[in-house]
């Protein structure tokens, strides 16, 4: 998963720089081509750019529309299901913020290049023009979403994100909790003394690093800064232990005790177990 994630992510951001490329590459010539068959350059780029504006207000329009609407009905279908607490009632501004933030961009952008070149033997009619016009739509909505959006999210206090962070404590609770579960309704296949009493060592290991979680999801002041603290001081002493442990691992390569290739694979974990620790102050 961690791999499709990253690759799907390079590709997404790949082909939506190139979309973005190709419109470069290709906006000169069409402007050209736009005005190609006007006598005049300039009146004729102000009468597509309002073209282009009356265009992006009647999208503004549309989707202000469409957001309050469908959220409207979802709050009342969530009421008449008995769960109208969950939902937010929409207030203009919220609405706005969704229809500003609806920026027009590659998909419309490789919507209207999909507009074939020619259609049988003839050029395809106004496709310049409906390029530059989303072209143009797209920039529009950008400059706007840059001038409007601090607006709209200026005096707002309260993070967006509380809920799913709330959601997401909730979420690492149970989980853990359920782990912890089914760690002590394990049934142990019948074994030697010796390997029961690791079976019970290790399930004591296992169990109180999900104690640990509990104690850092608890929902107290005194136990979440109680919790912070030896999360903290823990993350310190495997960042001190790991970093011990590269100094010798480059003191055995120096001595050609490894070789490069032990190297490289021991040390890629060590900075993948650093990584995984995040930011320690």
């Amino acid at each position: 998963r961690l791999l499709n994630r990253s690759v799907w992510s390079l590709l997404e951001f790949a082909f939506n720089g190139l979309i973005f490329l190709l419109l470069g590459l290709q906006l000169p010539d069409i402007i050209k081509a736009v005005v190609s068959h006007e006598p005049t350059l300039w009146p004729t780029l102000l009468y597509r750019g309002l073209d282009v504006v009356a265009i992006f207000l009647a999208l503004v329009l549309l989707r202000f529309i469409w957001v309050q609407s469908i959220w409207r009905l979802s709050v009342l279908l969530r009421r008449l299901r008995g769960k109208g607490d969950l939902t937010q009632v929409p207030t203009a501004r919220s609405c706005w913020l969704l229809t500003v933030g609806g920026v027009r961009g590659a998909v419309t952008l490789a919507g209207v290049m999909s507009v074939p070149m020619l259609m049988g033997s003839e050029a395809f009619p106004e496709r310049d023009l409906l390029i530059f016009i989303a072209a143009g739509v797209i920039l529009l909505s950008l400059i706007c979403a840059c001038i409007a959006l601090p607006l709209l999210l200026r005096g707002i206090e309260k993070s967006p994100d509380d809920k799913r962070r709330q959601e997401v404590r909730d979420a690492w609770r149970k989980t853990a909790e359920a782990a912890i579960h089914a760690l002590e309704t394990e049934e142990v296949a019948p074994q030697d003394a010796a390997q029961a009493a690791l079976s019970a060592e290790l399930k004591a290991r296992i169990m109180s690093e999900y104690r640990h979680q509990l104690e850092v999801f608890n929902d107290s002041a005194e136990a979440q800064a109680l919790a912070f603290q030896m999360d903290l001081l823990e993350r310190r002493l495997r960042l001190k232990a790991l970093r011990a442990q590269r100094l010798e691992l480059y003191s055995l390569s120096r001595h050609h005790q490894i070789g490069d290739d032990v190297l490289r694979e021991v040390l890629g974990e060590l900075d993948l177990s650093e990584a995984n620790l995040g930011q320690v102050k």
